[in-house]
């Protein structure tokens, strides 16, 4: 199991026993939304049975189809901070990343990222990484922009004219692909 997975494995087992706090929590949330609403409900059904039956169900089913959906909306709502929450402890994790797989890391984006640009290709990176990125970037002739990125690690890969542009880094992998991601973290930790 290398760096990566370890982090993955941790984050899950994290992000699991706090999925399980907040949703405990939001269940009680909606069953006291719930009661109170069936008690209010109930007051107002006796004020108006007494003549009025039909109209009584339909304000009690009304009530609590109102309650059903803000139940629904704040379960939904919890899981969503839940999935936001994992993303910012990854991108954190993610900061603190070093080592030999980290510079495997930028190896691979520089190399993949000269391949798209071609000759002319510089490198961007963070002020933690110039170090790495000029030694690898000087094996594989590749310019090294001085200007340093505001990102959490990776590299950007531009051709010098600026019309070519590869984004290797955390943020933008994250970013291409959070949808896909979103998708796998909710059915880790929420299942099916």
């Amino acid at each position: 199991m290398n760096g990566v997975d370890r982090i993955i494995e941790r984050i899950k087992k994290e992000s699991e026993a706090r999925v399980k706090e907040i949703l405990d929590s939001a269940s009680n949330e909606a069953e006291n939304i719930r009661k109170r609403n069936e008690k209010e409900t109930k007051k107002m059904v006796e004020k108006i049975k007494q003549g009025h039956e039909k109209e009584a169900d339909v304000i009690r089913n009304t009530v609590i189809s109102g309650a059903k959906i803000e139940s629904k909306r704040i379960r939904l709502q919890v899981r969503e901070d839940i999935i936001n929450e994992c993303f910012r402890r990854s991108e954190k994790k993610l900061m603190n990343v070093e080592g030999k797989e980290y510079e495997e890391f930028l190896n691979r984006g520089i190399r993949e990222g000269a391949d798209v640009v071609g000759e002319n290709a510089a490198a961007g990176c963070t002020e933690k990484d110039i170090r790495v990125v000029k030694k690898i970037a000087s094996a594989l002739n590749v310019a090294v922009d001085e200007k340093f990125l505001s990102t959490i690690g990776g590299v950007v890969i531009r051709s010098r004219d600026g019309k070519i542009r590869v984004d290797n880094t955390f943020d933008g992998i994250l970013s291409r692909n959070r949808d896909r991601l979103r998708k796998e973290v909710a059915e880790i930790l929420f299942g099916g």
